[in-house]
């Protein structure tokens, strides 16, 4: 189980995280950070299918964050035990 690739979108100023899992997980972690590397935002998706997902980013998300570049991680998790995760950088500007 793994995320392979991943894409914040729009960018900048996302408001969704996409996704492409290979294999069947539990949940889908997406913790979103600033430049800094402190994580500020956190969401679940719970379980998916292998292939294309997404998780949406509520309007609080962005407003958390500051003007600049920030990172997206994308975690997969099955059987107790977490997966090849992605960072994703994306942009917010206001």
């Amino acid at each position: 189980m793994a995320i392979d690739r991943g894409y914040a979108v729009p960018n900048p100023n996302p408001g969704a995280a996409y996704f492409h899992l290979i294999g069947d997980v539990d949940d889908v972690q997406l913790r979103l950070y600033t430049k800094a590397m402190v994580c500020f935002w956190q969401a679940d998706s719970g379980p998916r299918k292998a292939g294309w997902g997404r998780i949406n980013l509520d309007g609080r998300a962005l407003a958390l964050a500051g003007d600049g570049v920030g990172y997206m991680a994308l975690t997969p998790f099955g059987h107790g035990a977490a997966g090849r995760r992605v960072l994703l950088p994306f942009l917010v500007l206001r």
